[in-house]
């Protein structure tokens, strides 16, 4: 045997002895266990799952906005168009043939056979970010770091069970619904039920195929095409330290951040309204009614996710009338590109409204006027007196950034100093105008302005519509204008004092804090430990929503014929189907409107099936203390109700009680 060929056999027998040593070691050393194994597979498969659909939505916007090029902007323009027609697909398969797991899939295989691929063309794209990348400068690239550690922070939230309050109430509830009925139908003890549903039918897919935990990381992956169009668009027009600058003025927000993970559909409409706001901008630009009309089946579609979505239709048409108003267009033109705008509008928003109609005779059910189940007395109920005052609506930006809190009345959001901040400076002039430049900048003020109009007026006529959240559609706008704002700082010097190098310092100092709060938040709810089978899903619910869990657990471990009425306690998300929330906190208030006496309201739940009662004890209390439309003659009506009850109930914490109707 020559030498060489020694050489080889002994190369290779070396490396069999080092695969058995390895693989020896590995037998007693076992790094990953079964079930971290599974944990870690089940993730994967989800995710898989969430870039199926997303691609398929990609490839069907593909089809119908093919684009020249590589652009993160066109890339979320087509995915958002798709995702939107794809909740369509969704709602029409689920109300007439069904929805489980093997139709699921089979819509996927057919939908994938046609667009697979336009699919592959969408995510070609993505090398646009490599143009994103070179033009940054070490401002843009330490935003784009701490952007990074938010999206991992918040996709490991996404992957661990939902936690948060509005998936727990509707945003998840109603596709669980769905799935455990087969079928996209009516409830009506879900008064959410009424709300548009977009995302909700987007999310009923994706649980169909891989859990409700599915759900979130797509909400999670829209909420990042959504931000990848954002850096896109303000890159073509501003440059690529502005558009790190516009990102992080929006997720510098805690809210915006965090919610990535929540299986929320604000992200949803940040897109629609995005994609809107391009569209309008090159409508503006070349006049082409193709486009408006693709602008106005955005504004539907945002519509058709959320009613306060309808802000985008708002803002449409102003930019519309503004732009005619502009050229000194005739009556008849101004009338037709109204039509254009205006009626694919309401085509795509449409089959929501008919659903409600059908159902219960009120098509914006369950709003303006009685219907199903929001008789009269609920509806008066539901609507709450406006919140704050006067001070709240003239100064609206400024209180919406400084005193909103995420979790609190009022703003119910965090949403950052620097939209703000920056923003006013975006009506400096600039040294250098170009007029795709002019355009989007003139189309974002006049959407911003007409949106925070539309805010306020609405924050006035019921308390609910303060939030800030509520209007995600206009904050593609705000997020623009702080782009541009800083772009002009750039421009500036004070004596020997760059003002551009002085706000990047800011900048950096309030998105490392944000991020900060947004991972520490991730890592103080465990969620990666969920990930890593350190905790199991029954303790980190447990840390996370505290007496609650172990009230659903309670729940759950009830015999199979059981039915649970619950008292000031809206989540229902993890006692489906064996419980009827107290969606509206209105339960008990409306429960002794229709009866003469508690032992009344008693026969009433016994008769209607209920076998027992859950009082989430804290609720009640804090409505005691914050709820003027209550007497203490209802709570004296609860306290007889309650013990006349036959068997003592079960504790949890005192926060709950879970008391049995029958003996």
């Amino acid at each position: 045997m020559s030498d060489r060929k020694r050489q080889i056999l002994i190369g290779f027998l070396g490396m069999i002895w080092l695969i058995v040593v390895i693989s020896l070691y590995y037998v007693w050393h076992k790094p990953v266990t079964p079930a971290l194994g599974l944990r870690i597979a089940i993730s994967i498969g989800r995710f898989f799952v969430v870039l199926i659909l997303v691609s398929l939505a990609g490839g069907l916007g593909q089809r119908l906005l093919r684009a020249d090029g590589v652009s993160l902007s066109h890339m979320a323009l087509q995915a958002g168009l798709g995702c939107g027609l794809l909740s369509l697909v969704m709602l029409i398969t689920g109300a007439t043939m069904g929805v489980n797991l093997w139709i699921a899939w089979v819509l996927v295989l057919v939908l994938g056979l046609f667009f697979w691929k336009d699919a592959i063309v969408w995510w070609q794209s993505l090398r646009a970010l490599r143009f994103l990348w070179a033009g940054s400068n070490s401002l843009a690239k330490c935003l784009a770091g701490g952007w990074t550690l938010i999206l991992v922070a918040t996709l490991s939230t996404a992957l661990a069970p939902p936690i948060k309050y509005d998936a727990l109430v509707y945003h998840l509830v109603l596709p669980q619904f769905y799935l455990q009925s087969s079928k996209v139908i009516y409830d009506p003890q879900l008064m959410y039920w009424g709300m548009p549903q977009v995302g909700e039918m987007l999310f009923t897919w994706v649980a169909a195929l891989a859990g409700l935990e599915a759900a979130a990381v797509l909400g999670w992956a829209l909420g990042l095409l959504a931000m990848l169009g954002l850096l896109g668009y303000v890159l073509d027009r501003w440059g690529a330290s502005a558009a790190w600058v516009g990102l992080a003025a929006l997720t510098a927000g805690t809210t915006f951040s965090a919610s990535l993970a929540w299986a929320y559909t604000d992200w949803l409409l940040f897109l629609f309204g995005l994609i809107m706001l391009i569209l309008l901008v090159r409508w503006a630009s070349d006049g082409n009614p193709r486009t408006l009309m693709f602008a106005g089946v955005c504004a539907g579609l945002a519509l058709g996710c959320k009613y306060t979505g309808g802000v985008a239709l708002v803002t449409g048409i102003a930019v519309l009338l503004w732009e005619r108003w502009r050229t000194r267009s005739s009556p008849v033109l101004i009338l037709r590109q109204l039509s254009i705008f205006i009626l694919p509008a309401i085509g795509v928003s449409l089959p929501w409204w008919i659903k409600n109609a059908l159902a219960t005779g009120n098509p914006f059910y369950p709003f303006f006027f009685p219907a199903g189940a929001m008789d009269a007395f609920r509806w008066g109920f539901y609507h709450l007196q406006p919140w704050g005052g006067w001070r709240d609506v003239l100064l609206l930006p400024v209180m919406a950034s400084i005193t909103g809190v995420e979790g609190s009345p009022g703003y119910n959001a965090s949403i950052g100093p620097l939209l703000l901040g920056l923003g006013v400076f975006a009506l400096l002039r600039s040294r250098e105008k170009y007029e795709k430049e002019t355009i989007a900048l003139r189309i974002a003020m006049i959407t911003s302005l007409m949106a925070l109009v539309t805010w306020a007026m609405a924050a006035r006529w019921s308390g609910y519509l303060i939030q800030s959240r509520l209007y995600a559609t206009a904050f593609p706008a705000f997020a623009i204008l702080a782009a541009a704002g800083y772009q002009r700082l750039t421009q500036l010097r004070l004596s020997r004092i760059r003002l551009g190098r002085l706000a990047g310092a800011l900048i950096l100092v309030v998105y490392a804090f944000s991020t900060i709060e947004v991972v520490r938040l991730a890592v103080g709810q465990g969620s990666a430990q969920v990930f890593w089978d350190i905790k199991s899903d029954e303790q980190y619910l447990e840390d996370n929503l505290g007496w609650y869990a172990r009230a659903m657990q309670a729940i759950r471990d009830l015999p199979p014929d059981s039915r649970v009425v619950m008292l000031w306690e809206p989540r229902s998300l993890y006692c489906m189907p064996r419980c009827e929330p107290d969606e509206v906190i209105d339960r008990w208030k409306h429960s002794l409107s229709l009866v003469a006496s508690p032992v009344d309201i008693l026969d009433r739940w016994q008769s209607a099936g209920y076998t027992h009662v859950l009082l989430h004890q804290a609720g009640a209390d804090f409505v005691r203390m914050e709820d003027r439309r209550y007497q203490a003659s209802d709570w004296e009506a609860l306290d007889l109700l309650l013990g006349a009850l036959p068997v003592p109930p079960v504790e949890f914490g005192g926060a709950y009680q879970l008391y049995s109707l029958e003996p």
